[in-house]
């Protein structure tokens, strides 16, 4: 069910881009905007893309570059809290439990950060686009961790939405790469 929602997105996403034309010059601002658009979150993409001192530089492969690092970085950050969560002391034996499922599925994630970096090293847009699907997967399964009481204080459900649109962002930017 996930991967079709995911595929279905995606194809949703490709056919309202078509005013941003792939080329090897850096990206402009409206460039930049009219990706962030496509996503669920347009004012977070634009920050977050506009916060690397390499975007106005980048081209279209140098922001899909830059979309990878940003997120294995959010990856990495999100793994640390995780770690911490799920050895607190005060957290009951089910939290502990929870935070450690989403632990191992943050591991999965920055698994797949890597992988989506291999692949744009040798243009291999399928392999991205895999490992960006597998990362919303585990994002996914961290979230379901806590349908039930008690909740996640932790701000953990907005992280893993947020890992989502920085996938949205490097399938977005990758699709527009010269072939």
């Amino acid at each position: 069910m996930a991967c079709l929602q995911f595929c279905a997105s995606f194809i949703i996403l490709l056919s309202t881009i078509p005013a941003i034309s792939p080329s090897s010059v850096n990206v402009s601002e409206n460039d930049i905007e009219d990706l962030c658009k496509n996503t669920i979150d347009a004012q977070f993409c634009v920050k977050v893309l506009k916060s690397d001192p390499r975007t106005p530089k980048a081209d279209f492969e140098g922001l899909t570059q830059i979309s990878i690092d940003l997120s294995r970085s959010f990856v990495l950050e999100t793994s640390a809290m995780l770690a911490s969560l799920a050895k607190n002391d005060t957290q009951s034996a089910l939290m502990k439990s929870r935070y450690s499922a989403c632990l191992m599925q943050y591991g999965r994630s920055l698994n797949d950060m890597e992988y989506a970096n291999e692949c744009l090293k040798i243009k291999y847009l399928r392999g991205i686009y895999m490992a960006i699907l597998s990362s919303k997967v585990a994002a996914g399964a961290c979230t379901r961790e806590f349908e039930t009481p008690p909740a996640d204080k932790s701000g953990l459900i907005e992280r893993n939405r947020k890992l989502r649109i920085y996938g949205q962002i490097i399938v977005l930017a990758s699709v527009l790469m010269p072939s």
